[in-house]
């Protein structure tokens, strides 16, 4: 009953570092099936990573399987306690003695101190193979593995620097995205990744010399040219908030689809807010645009597409017609980014127009 929201942004680090994920496995609180998960895992990868089961509860029993797995025992570790003891006092928290299970490692173990929890985690070799044992909750792990996990890593000669290049597309499909890079690609010392987050895609070139990619980067760029919203991970919605923030521009939506959605998304920056969904006599738009359309959408009607109309009345008037596909709710997700793209394009045009 409890997502893994863990390996996406792990998996993303490793990969970043030349470490190529392998299998993931998802293990029930048995000490037996942890030590036979472990077993599998080490027998096929140089390296395994766990996270969770560090905790103070009598289910927390991954420190016992690693132990159960190398056949010795788990010592106390003093500096551990100490540092436990001090996080939650000084927060005014009740210290239990269910805590000191927390400080318990198998022996010959390298401890990992947790800097934003309770639960230190730690690592072991068996043979030539690594196990890194992480606490469960992402604000732990995620930065005990990039701020002590890679370091061991890369001393053991288990990482090496890796370039990567990204971009995030919308308006085109996976398979569709897919078909056109694979081409561009050919004879090219580069590895490709594709992660599909609706209403977005995202390209990942991945390579072991910086020129490799470089001699890429054009043809995606070219390729992609009308369907390119950013160069990193963040979402149209995101570009175009700290656009409007950094340049301290104005924009004025009005909405008559999105029932709510571009409102909510848009104004909940405070007093800097710099959007509003209804004109206010006196103020200069640097942008302002309705947004129309999607009529049989809310009527309801079982189609594939439907029909979004932006109009733009400054700087320039224009109109933007584009056909959306259906997704039922998610529909309205596709219609925010679309808009907040549309208008960060025509916004940076401007700007760039005038300079």
């Amino acid at each position: 009953d409890i997502v893994n929201t863990n390996s996406q942004q792990m998996v993303t680090i490793l990969m970043e570092h030349g470490l190529q994920p392998g299998q993931q496995l998802l293990v029930g609180d048995r000490v037996n099936g942890i030590v036979d998960s472990l077993r599998f895992l080490l027998n096929r990868h140089a390296v395994v990573i766990t996270t969770g089961g560090l905790g103070p509860t009598s289910d927390d029993l991954t420190r016992d399987a690693v132990a159960l797995l190398l056949g010795v025992k788990l010592e106390y570790q003093q500096a551990s306690w100490q540092r436990l003891h001090d996080r939650l006092s000084s927060r005014g928290l009740h210290v239990s003695e269910n805590n000191r299970q927390q400080c318990y490692f198998p022996a010959g173990a390298k401890v990992m101190v947790n800097a934003n929890g309770t639960a230190d985690g730690f690592i072991v070799t068996i043979d030539k193979n690594c196990l890194m044992v992480l606490p469960g909750p992402p604000r732990e792990c995620v930065p005990m593995l990039k701020e002590e996990g890679l370091a061991f890593l890369i001393k053991r000669g288990l990482s090496k620097p890796v370039f990567c290049q990204r971009w995030l597309l919308m308006g085109l499909g996976e398979s569709a995205i897919a078909s056109r890079v694979t081409p561009l690609l050919k004879d090219c010392r580069v590895r490709v990744g594709y992660r599909a987050s609706y209403p977005y895609c995202e390209v990942k070139l991945f390579a072991d010399q910086k020129s490799d990619i470089l001699s890429l980067i054009d043809r995606i760029e070219v390729e992609f040219e009308h369907a390119i919203v950013s160069r990193d991970k963040r979402t149209a919605r995101e570009l175009l908030l700290d656009f409007l923030l950094r340049c301290d521009k104005r924009l004025c939506i009005e909405d008559e689809v999105t029932r709510g959605l571009l409102s909510s998304s848009l104004s909940n920056q405070g007093e800097r807010s710099r959007v509003d969904f209804k004109k206010q006599e006196g103020v200069g738009y640097d942008c302002e645009l309705t947004v129309t359309g999607l009529d049989r959408f809310w009527l309801g009607e079982k189609l594939e597409q439907d029909e979004l109309l932006l109009t733009f009345l400054e700087p320039n008037r224009r109109e933007v017609k584009v056909p959306v596909r259906l997704y039922a709710d998610r529909t309205l997700e596709w219609v925010r980014e679309y808009v907040c793209w549309q208008c960060l394009l025509v916004m940076t045009h401007e700007d760039n127009s005038t300079q």
